[in-house]
């Protein structure tokens, strides 16, 4: 969400980078406003869906408090120039 909105992020509570980088299943990062949060937790909880608070948007840099701190415009141009696009569609049209 970070490189397509250019909206850099803070997140606490990450133990480590396995946790950082961990693909478990069924889990998801929802947003919402800062008005909405609480109620977005409550509702998520009374379904009985475990939830996390994990930081805020905003500024430019993305910081994962002991894990992670860069700036926006630095991983969206690394995002944008790693994997060339031509290369990226020609895989997929295979």
């Amino acid at each position: 969400m970070a490189m397509r909105s250019c909206v850099g992020f803070r997140v606490t509570g990450i133990a480590g980078h396995a946790e950082l980088f961990s693909e478990a299943p069924s889990r998801v990062v929802v947003c919402a406003v800062p008005e909405r949060a609480g109620e977005v937790a409550t509702r998520a909880s009374e379904a009985g869906v475990p939830v996390t608070l994990l930081g805020g948007s905003g500024g430019d840099r993305l910081v994962v408090d002991g894990l992670l701190d860069v700036a926006l415009a630095e991983a969206v141009e690394a995002w944008r120039t790693t994997i060339p696009m031509a290369l990226g569609s020609a895989a997929v049209s295979r």
